[in-house]
């Protein structure tokens, strides 16, 4: 039988695949490589570029017109004529576009719970709909795209609730609806 590695004859009766430790830990790491350091690689082109740097010095020149989000540091293009911001990406522009929104839309509404008063986190403020068959749409992050008017007429079909005192009218509703009656 021969050494993996090398081929050289191996000696003895015992069952061995290396003549030496030497050959052995060569044929492992080439069969089993270790890990290696993540490589960071420029925004424009993929080359290998230090930990700090977003672009390799040729794509920095070329791409003066590409810019870094300030919020997310996702770069991206920075077009006048699409109407971009020039400081944020499309994402962080719409996610601060449908937030600004729906600050106006709870302040319209007195700015705190109607049932409870509470009033410390936007996120849990949410819109109900008085009478669900005159429902047009919800109000949902995507649906926070639509035309003011649209979403002001929309607000006055609703009052403004927590959560905890949203699921407390769902939970009514439905208690209502089945005709058990039940204690809070």
């Amino acid at each position: 039988m021969n050494c993996l590695n090398c081929g050289k004859e191996l000696q003895g009766k015992d069952q061995k695949k290396f003549c030496s430790r030497s050959c052995s830990a060569t044929y492992n790491n080439k069969k089993f490589p270790k890990r290696t350091k993540k490589v960071h690689a420029c925004v424009g082109c993929g080359k290998p570029i230090s930990r700090e740097a977003l672009n390799c010095n040729s794509c920095a020149k070329k791409l003066t017109r590409d810019r870094i989000c300030q919020r997310c540091g996702k770069a991206y293009r920075y077009e006048r004529e699409l109407s971009n911001t020039s400081r944020y990406c499309a994402s962080c522009s719409t996610i601060s576009s449908r937030k600004r929104k729906k600050e106006r839309l709870v302040e319209l509404k007195g700015g705190k719970c109607e049932m409870c008063g509470y009033d410390k986190c936007l996120g849990a403020l949410s819109f109900h709909h008085l009478d669900p068959s005159e429902k047009a749409f919800g109000f949902s992050s995507k649906e926070l795209c639509k035309a003011w008017d649209k979403l002001v007429a929309e607000v006055e079909k609703c009052i403004l609730v927590c959560m905890n005192c949203h699921a407390e009218i769902h939970e009514e509703l439905i208690r209502e609806k089945h005709g058990a009656v039940g204690n809070r």
